[in-house]
């Protein structure tokens, strides 16, 4: 679906300079400890936040470099840095694995 996406705003469009990635889902009640996550959800988080943003990046940056200028915007959250008192290690995880993907895209 992303791919088709992409083919159908370049042909509109010409070119595509910026890709924003947000996503967000917090389940309090099923997100915990690691200790005591369903490994299911925890696979649904990734997929939501950390996958998802890779897939994007994957079939969009190609088309910024070919641009010849844009940016990527990937929004995470400062609670992976320091925690929260209930635990939300999926949450926390995945929002962390977002900021080290873009870490790396930009290097």
């Amino acid at each position: 679906m992303v791919k088709a996406t992409v083919q159908i705003t370049v042909l509109k469009f010409g070119k595509i300079h910026h890709l924003v990635n947000v996503a967000g889902v917090l389940w309090f009640d099923k997100d915990k400890s690691g200790l005591e996550i369903d490994l299911s959800v925890l696979d649904k988080v990734f997929k939501i936040y950390l996958k998802s943003m890779v897939h994007t990046t994957r079939h969009i940056l190609p088309h910024i470099r070919n641009a010849g200028d844009g940016a990527m915007f990937h929004f995470s959250t400062i609670q992976c840095l320091g925690g929260y008192t209930a635990p939300q290690d999926a949450y926390q995880a995945s929002k962390g694995g977002i900021l080290a993907y873009s870490k790396s895209l930009a290097i």
